[in-house]
């Protein structure tokens, strides 16, 4: 291989690794106009709704998921330890989004599903439903898993794209405690 061919391999790939860290680094900023929150409401899977307004003076972890989302499935058992150890510090918020998808928008099969799921996992976290994706618009999810991590002032300080560690969940989390 001649020097030309092996300058422009190297420039190939140092871009390739750039431009994927720069990918990393965007996903963990939320967007500009995430702030000050947008409104919202979901529904709790026990009753009642909640509010972007009732997220204020507690520090809260927002996981869009569904059950049917393999990276989801991955990080889920890390919510349920976040909440265990980190319950009475922090507002847990598994929001549930798109279930219906894979039942062709029966909300009830797939509220059953999601559940099952829950209870199939042992998973006791508070979970939510977001059927017309309002708070998943609002806080500019792109794709499930994503995670917002949101301070007491009820201002998003990360903004997470895909399955995350358990360690990497701690670490968010130091910064809005």
């Amino acid at each position: 291989m001649n020097k030309t061919k092996k300058i422009l391999l190297a420039v190939a790939a140092f871009s390739l690794i750039f431009l994927a860290g720069c990918d990393q680094i965007l996903a963990m900023i939320p967007p500009r106009d995430l702030n000050p929150l947008p409104d919202f409401s979901v529904v709790s899977v026990i009753g009642g709704t909640v509010t972007r307004e009732d997220l204020l003076g507690t520090p809260t972890m927002v996981v869009f998921w569904n059950s049917w989302c393999q990276h989801c499935n991955t990080m889920m058992p890390h919510v349920q330890e976040i909440y265990n150890e980190f319950g009475s510090q922090v507002r847990v918020m598994a929001i549930n989004v798109r279930e219906d998808h894979r039942t062709d928008g029966d909300q009830v099969q797939a509220l059953q599903n999601a559940i099952a799921y829950l209870g199939e996992n042992g998973f006791n976290f508070p979970v939510y439903f977001d059927w017309d994706l309002e708070a998943y618009n609002a806080m500019q999810a792109p794709a499930v898993p994503t995670t917002v991590f949101i301070d007491a002032t009820g201002y998003a300080t990360r903004w997470r794209l895909g399955a995350r560690t358990l360690s990497q969940l701690r670490r968010d989390l130091q910064e809005i405690l």
